[in-house]
């Protein structure tokens, strides 16, 4: 707690900038807790129904089916900070959607052939996409895999293998 209070006097500045610009107000305690006093880590499902995008939170464990899920004083829900790119312009910066909540909606424009979520590993989440995009990002690898960054290369792979171990993906 002291660490996390220190952290925020030192950043209150920046932060009530930030705040300002993204109307989203960030508290350092209550983000870490999340991540600190409960069990596993978050794992974004991502689907698309053409604009309309859908991200939907969960806890993940790697053997999701290990026994009963122990609810935590969160519910077992993170504040994530989600971030994206997408084919039509895989360097542009599209800002971070904060997801407080278990789901999120956001749209994309409607000629968008793909979508790569947690820009350059950033975040300390998985993410798991629907099947249409995830045949989209296997594709644009095949294609050019120059696009995606060294570091996004290594979480698709890394999800993917995480995903098909815990059975949330076949392999």
């Amino acid at each position: 707690d002291d660490l996390w209070e220190a952290l925020s006097e030192s950043l209150v500045n920046d932060v009530q900038a930030v705040q300002a610009q993204k109307g989203t107000e960030v508290k350092i305690k209550e983000f870490m807790d999340r991540y600190t006093k409960q069990m596993g880590y978050p794992v974004v499902m991502v689907s698309r129904r053409g604009t309309n995008v859908v991200a939907h939170q969960q806890q993940f464990l790697l053997q999701q089916n290990a026994g009963p899920v122990v609810q935590s004083e969160f519910e077992n829900k993170w504040h994530i900070p989600l971030t994206y790119v997408t084919d039509e312009n895989p360097a542009l910066d599209n800002g971070v959607l904060w997801m407080k909540e278990q789901s999120l909606k956001f749209e994309v424009p409607s000629d968008t052939k793909w979508m790569k979520m947690n820009v350059n590993f950033t975040g300390y989440y998985r993410v798991h996409y629907d099947e249409n995009n995830w045949k989209s990002l296997t594709q644009q690898l095949k294609d050019n895999h120059m696009v995606f960054s060294v570091a996004d290369r290594a979480e698709l792979l890394d999800d993917s293998f995480a995903l098909a171990r815990s059975g949330l993906m076949s392999a």
